[in-house]
């Protein structure tokens, strides 16, 4: 015969530890301090295969944004999509992303972080296609 748990022998404190543990994982989490570029017209798409530095794409938006990261890139209206990283999406995503966005004439919203190609272009971690 099976026994049942007597709900009034369990503390009631237990209840928390599921939400304890939720919020301490979240607060551990890192955070990516990033910068949205939105929303953008795509201009032009292009591919690049490097050597030392691997292969990407390159993508020119509209309107432009100086300064986006820090990087040198003064027009601030190019962004570079990294295909060597293995981060989920990885970056063969986020490019067919940027393109059926490109294809489909809608805007595209880009999240950057950081500076790729010798700290000239911010680099792309999302992609979303836009209304």
């Amino acid at each position: 015969m099976s026994q049942r748990l007597n709900s009034s022998r369990v503390p009631s404190v237990l209840g928390l530890v599921p939400l304890a543990l939720l919020l301490c994982t979240a607060l551990s989490m890192p955070t990516r301090a990033a910068t949205g570029v939105t929303p953008t017209t795509i201009t032009k798409i292009g591919i690049y295969s490097g050597t030392s530095t691997g292969g990407g794409a390159y993508v020119y938006f509209s309107p432009g944004v100086p300064g986006l990261e820090g990087c040198s890139n003064s027009a601030g209206n190019e962004i570079w999509i990294d295909f060597t990283s293995a981060t989920e999406p990885t970056g063969k995503s986020l490019y067919a992303t940027a393109i059926a966005g490109w294809l489909a004439g809608h805007t595209v919203v880009f999240e950057v972080s950081g500076c790729a190609d010798g700290g000239q272009l911010p680099l792309v971690y999302n992609v979303e296609i836009g209304p």
